[in-house]
């Protein structure tokens, strides 16, 4: 009697762990005209930063644009492209854009 109770707790296990496996094949996805975009800010007049991103995607193309101020107090903006060509950008640099205060501390 005890066998054929192991058997079969045997045999229920077997078919659980059988059954449990994925049934379906998942496939790769791929996009074959990928399109994003994205944007976003901070700005705190509190620590004096200042950040802003923007950058698009179409198929094989990302144009984008961001800008931070250094800690001169400088405004750099950098604009960016790439594709199948390769990578290039611009930098403009707005010296004396804001005055920086006194290094932020924490409290």
């Amino acid at each position: 009697m005890p066998f054929i109770f192991q058997f079969f707790l045997a045999l229920c296990l077997l078919a659980s762990t059988v059954l449990a496996r994925p049934q379906g094949v998942d496939e790769d996805y791929f996009d074959p005209n990928p399109q994003y975009k994205f944007e976003y800010k901070v700005a705190s007049d509190e620590t004096q930063t200042y950040i802003n991103q923007q950058e698009a995607r179409d198929g094989d193309f990302v144009t984008g644009q961001y800008t931070y101020v250094d800690p001169n107090g400088a405004l750099v903006t950098v604009t960016y492209e790439a594709g199948p060509e390769g990578y290039s950008e611009s930098r403009d640099v707005q010296e004396g854009f804001i005055v920086i205060n006194e290094p932020f501390s924490r409290k």
